[in-house]
């Protein structure tokens, strides 16, 4: 049930708490350091993280490392924060599980939008204005590690993009053990 209360309303400086530990740990996976967040609003640090994801993804690619690599640190410590999300709010079901990345999606200013056969449509998102395709692409793996962490297993695909000139993302979702 607190996940319920959580979706429905967030209080901006659990907004903001929850957005710096994600800020934190694409910092990590990118071996950088986060910037300050002290005395900023939540919408503000919303936009330094849109800033912040968009420059440090163009700077990976552009440097020639292994895109897997990255993608690999992105997902694993977005699926470790999901799993302690899923603890701290005593997920215990696909549909709990859905519900809450619908909440936390919202929060960023994601339409997440989801189907019971497995589908998701995301129509707006605050990152589309910062992303080019490549940043996006690489930055999702985020998404399919937070989905994965709070379905307690599972995968989440895009197979169309925002920015990719599309009208909205879209993909399949499919959480639990068993998917």
């Amino acid at each position: 049930m607190l996940y319920k209360l959580i979706s429905l309303y967030t209080p901006e400086y659990l907004k903001k708490k929850k957005l710096i530990d994600l800020f934190n740990l694409t910092a990590e996976a990118f071996n950088v350091d986060p910037p300050s967040f002290r005395g900023l609003k939540f919408k503000e640090v919303l936009n330094r993280y849109a800033i912040f994801t968009h420059e440090l993804a163009q700077d990976y690619l552009r440097s020639g490392r292994s895109i897997a690599e990255i993608k690999e640190r992105l997902y694993r410590n977005a699926l470790k924060w999901g799993l302690k999300l899923r603890r701290m709010l005593y997920i215990r079901s696909v549909p709990a599980a859905l519900y809450t990345l619908k909440g936390l999606y919202r929060m960023l200013e994601i339409d997440f939008n989801y189907s019971s056969q497995g589908e998701f449509e995301i129509k707006r998102c605050y990152f589309q204005q910062y992303y080019s395709a490549s940043t996006c692409q690489l930055i999702s793996s985020l998404d399919e590690g937070l989905a994965a962490g709070l379905g307690g297993g599972g995968s989440m695909n895009f197979s169309r993009r925002l920015t990719d000139g599309h009208s909205c993302c879209h993909g399949i979702i499919k959480l639990g053990e068993n998917q």
